[in-house]
């Protein structure tokens, strides 16, 4: 069937045409990882307002009717736009990112339009000028609004909301591979690498595969007091073809070291409650690993070109350069004051959680979010009736 028409059946289909919230997502397969993390939450918000998604890439279509269960429509034209965002009925279009296509969608005055972003991190996206096209921004905590108060004419406490991160309240986590299974009890800890991609451009070119990653995973392998999970970012190697020339060649070398170490490629989440150490870059996962009172060290950018905003959390825990990177063992072991509930880098990095994410009791941010979401729907049209 032809894109043009699965689009107007999709936008048909039960549930799409009576939806009143719809979370727009214009990318390509290759970013999925974006709007996977939040089909949890969405779900929760559809028991809530009658939720659906709608994507104007014809690939991420098949992709997305296939893994979630809420209803899915593909907008590829203004009259698909018409159809769904431009009905009388929306009340709010929620975006996980700051797609370009996005610009399309806010020419319609009458919902809501809501940035909810796809992860909590101090690269520069995170407080972008683009925030000021939209009505409100959902963020993790009060970090967060701190970090968007450099945003010229944006009132953070006026357009900012903090949710916590909801998508982290998603229990139905995939298993861990037979592999990394097989080493519960063996009493090795195991260090999670997983360095973020290369950017789309220099200043945000966080990626430490290329500068750091083949020195890092060499040292460990080689220490031997270790299991090493590699999780490479899903978008590592779409822009740098040396990038995706570093990844292979990690990759393929933690394979060869045999079942000891494993070179991951599955969904995102079990590897958090795995691992006991974590190595990163500047990402959404330095955060998420934040809530797991467990070492971490982050990689320092390579790059004098990349954006670097101050940050409490990359104040606090161990930074490594790519100089250093093969000791990076020794500076493992130093992070250990981390875990010790009586050091006062432990007390900073409780603050720390409760000033990213503010609650963090089971399912409260997931109702934090269902209710900012369901409350600024009741503001959409007011005042907003007038769409084009």
């Amino acid at each position: 069937m032809s894109s043009s028409r699965t689009a107007a059946r999709s936008l048909t289909a039960p549930g799409v045409s009576e939806a009143q919230v719809f979370v727009f997502f214009a990318d390509g397969p290759a970013h999925l990882y974006q709007l996977d993390q939040w089909f949890a939450p969405l779900k929760a918000l559809a028991q809530a307002m009658p939720t659906a998604i709608l994507v104007a890439n014809f690939d991420t279509y098949r992709h997305v009717v296939k893994r979630v269960s809420l209803p899915v429509g593909l907008a590829l034209s203004t009259p698909d736009l018409e159809r769904t965002i431009g009905a009388p009925g929306t009340k709010a279009v929620l975006y996980p990112n700051n797609h370009a296509l996005n610009f399309r969608c806010l020419r319609y005055r009458a919902p809501m339009h809501i940035f909810i972003g796809h992860g909590e991190s101090d690269k520069g996206s995170s407080s972008s000028n683009q925030l000021r096209a939209y009505d409100y921004a959902l963020a993790a905590g009060e970090a967060s609004k701190r970090r968007m108060e450099g945003i010229r004419f944006f009132d953070t406490a006026e357009r900012v909301i903090a949710v916590g991160r909801p998508q982290a309240d998603d229990m139905n986590q995939p298993l861990a591979p037979d592999t990394v299974r097989a080493w519960q009890g063996d009493g090795i800890p195991i260090v999670l690498y997983a360095p973020t991609w290369e950017g789309d451009r220099p200043s945000m070119a966080y990626g430490s595969a290329a500068s750091h990653g083949r020195a890092l995973v060499d040292a460990i392998l080689a220490d031997g007091r270790f299991h090493l999970i590699f999780r490479p970012h899903p978008s590592s190697g779409t822009v740098s073809r040396s990038y995706r020339t570093a990844v292979a060649e990690i990759a393929a070398k933690v394979q060869r070291s045999g079942t000891k170490n494993y070179a991951d490629g599955t969904a995102y989440g079990w590897q958090l409650d795995a691992a006991d150490y974590l190595i990163t870059d500047v990402s959404a996962v330095a955060y998420d690993w934040l809530a797991q009172d467990k070492p971490m060290l982050v990689t320092l950018p390579a790059s004098d070109a990349v954006h670097r905003e101050e940050s409490d959390l990359l104040a606090a825990v161990p930074g490594i350069e790519a100089t250093s990177a093969i000791n990076v063992v020794d500076v493992l072991t130093a992070a250990e004051d981390q875990r010790d509930p009586n050091s006062p880098l432990h007390a900073d990095l409780e603050r720390l959680r409760d000033e990213y994410f503010g609650d963090r009791s089971p399912g409260a941010a997931t109702r934090r979010f269902v209710s900012a979401v369901t409350q600024l729907s009741g503001l959409g049209t007011a005042g907003r009736t007038a769409n084009g």
